[in-house]
């Protein structure tokens, strides 16, 4: 199960969106990443900015998505949502995104402990 189902599942549009957004804005940037071998459209540096910029933004709202399922999941919903807010945060300052990427570690694990905590529950 993934947070596009989830989003479906329990109702909430905005853990949806937030998720079909990642996907697709991770498809385009992997997508001209592999273009930029061949072809500098856009100097490399000022796309990592604009994609860390964006993937803030992204997170932020996905962060408040994963915090309104809070009443079925409990705190760990809440830390879950607030650490993804915390990581774009750092994102979108770009002269933190390096720390932001470090941050992003920790937020995969809890994001996965999530997702198997909804199983967990959902088999119940």
């Amino acid at each position: 199960m993934g947070f596009v189902e989830l989003g479906v599942l329990f109702k909430n549009g905005i853990l949806k969106l937030a998720a079909l957004a990642m996907i697709l804005f991770s498809t385009l940037f992997y997508g001209y990443e592999i273009l930029s071998l061949y072809y500098e459209i856009i100097p490399f540096m000022y796309f990592l900015g604009f994609m860390a910029v964006l993937f803030g933004a992204i997170g932020i709202v996905f962060g408040l998505g994963i915090i309104q399922l809070k009443h079925t999941f409990g705190n760990f919903a809440t830390l879950t949502g607030a650490a993804e807010i915390f990581m774009s945060t750092l994102l979108i300052t770009v002269v933190l995104a390096l720390i932001g990427y470090f941050v992003l570690t920790i937020v995969i694990l809890l994001q996965i402990i999530f997702l198997y905590k909804v199983l967990e529950k959902l088999k119940a």
